[in-house]
Formats: structure tokens, sequence, C-alpha cells
């Protein structure tokens, strides 16, 4: 075998690790972005559960609006008073011994 045959093996053995390498990279990047979504898709299944015990008792039924504001019942000014539908302002300590059967 000559020089040139040696060299044209060469290049082409070169070009086919390239190939692989970069073949290589690609999975690798598609690995990590599988994994990022997966993440994202967990972080955002963890902030919609919270959104919902938020907003909502136990048993389904929806909280009312809150907002800083006096309770009605104790007159005490509080950072989250429940807005109730019939006009009254309860705060979290009322409204949970008002809803109590």
């Amino acid at each position: 075998m000559d020089q040139l045959q040696g060299f044209g093996l060469n290049i082409i053995f070169l070009l086919g690790v390239l190939v692989f390498v970069g073949f290589c990279f690609m999975l690798l990047i598609a690995f990590w972005t599988g994994v990022k979504i997966m993440l994202l898709r967990r972080r955002q299944k963890q902030s919609d559960m919270e959104t919902r015990r938020r907003k909502f008792h136990l048993d389904g039924r929806p909280i009312p609006p809150s907002a800083p504001g006096i309770c009605h019942k104790c007159g005490s000014v509080f950072p989250q008073v429940h807005h109730l539908s019939d006009g009254r302002r309860l705060c979290v300590t009322c409204y949970q011994s008002a809803i109590e059967p």
C-alpha cells in the first residue's frame, strides 16, 4: 500500500469518526432536552396542584377570594381575609370555624 492509499483510508476513517461523534452529540442533546421537558412537566404539575390547593377545599368546594382587610367577626386586620358572597369578610380562623358543621 503506498502513501496515497493510506492517506485516503485515514481521511475516510477520520470522516467516519467525525460523523460518529456528531451523531453522539445529537443524541446527547436529544437526551438532555427530554430530561428538561420531563422536569418542566413535573414542575408544572406541582404548580397546578399548589394552585388548586389554594383555591379549593379538600372536598372540592371553591374557597372564596381573599385580600388584605378587616374581619367582620373578630374586627382585626389580617393580610388574608376571605370575601364571602353575602358581603361578609372573614379571617382564615373565623372562616374555618364558620364552615365547620
